[in-house]
């Protein structure tokens, strides 16, 4: 259930790197400082884990902050472009910080890899998703399996593109719920979804497609509510109809922010 992340699906890049804009006479620590913008916990209604924001600059990112901050660099992504770089390193450093506050040894805070399907592996007994775009990195931790996905606003022009992908028949039929416009219930649809993918692909170990669930008001404002995502078919791991999830979002920047938890 994906259209341009990081797990599972690959991102349509080419495999040239833009010269790093960081310049030569800049210490690591120096960069560290202008990299990271603003790290904070992030309170999210209806969840009994953590979670973490962290701002960062594209522009100041550079491959040595992977030692600075003593995290690993896999190997796979020496063939990433500049922005998938800087991505995965804002993604890990979050989930690295919030995993050392919850006593975690920093061995495995420092080396969260990925798997086959892209998808980060977490410690044992930890439940974590990532979600970063093109400043900010979100980390989210639970005992219970759990999804977080943050999507900057889809343009009404891009709407058209990507909505028979995204929406069921009956979603489509339903519209947009007020206060809502038709591209910010896409993107609430869209950022749910994925929310589920992460929250659930760990169980079932296969993708499934944004047709295997259907997004459901529950309450809705513009820049808060709870969505339900109903199950429409069989998705394996015994998850399937009449199941369904509570889904919560909110607004974030210049887009929304959805969360769950599998309880």
């Amino acid at each position: 259930m994906r259209l341009a992340h990081s797990c599972p699906l690959p991102h349509n890049r080419s495999n040239t790197n833009p010269s790093n804009p960081v310049p030569a006479s800049m210490t690591t620590a120096e960069t560290s400082s202008l990299f990271i913008l603003k790290y904070h916990d992030l309170p999210l209604d209806g969840f009994s884990g953590e979670a973490r924001l962290l701002a960062f600059s594209l522009e100041h990112y550079d491959d040595g902050l992977f030692a600075h901050f003593g995290i690993t660099f896999p190997p796979p992504l020496a063939r990433a472009v500049h922005k998938r770089r800087a991505e995965f390193l804002a993604g890990r450093r979050c989930a690295q910080q919030l995993l050392l506050s919850r006593g975690i040894p920093s061995a495995a805070c420092s080396h969260i890899a990925s798997g086959e399907d892209r998808c980060p592996i977490w410690p044992r007994g930890i439940n974590g998703a990532i979600s970063h775009s093109d400043d900010l990195a979100i980390c989210a931790v639970s005992d219970y399996p759990v999804g977080i996905d943050y999507e900057p606003l889809i343009s009404p022009a891009s709407a058209e593109n990507v909505r028979s992908l995204i929406m069921t028949p009956g979603e489509t039929r339903q519209g947009s719920p007020a206060p809502l416009t038709d591209n910010q219930w896409l993107t609430l649809v869209f950022s749910a979804k994925e929310s589920l993918f992460k929250a659930l692909y760990p169980q079932v170990r296969h993708y499934f497609d944004f047709q295997d669930a259907e997004v459901r008001v529950q309450h809705i404002s513009d820049d808060s509510g709870r969505l339900e995502l109903a199950l429409l078919n069989d998705i394996g791991a015994g998850f399937g109809p009449p199941q369904s999830f509570t889904a919560r979002y909110r607004l974030l920047d210049k887009g929304y922010l959805t969360w769950l938890e599998i309880t």
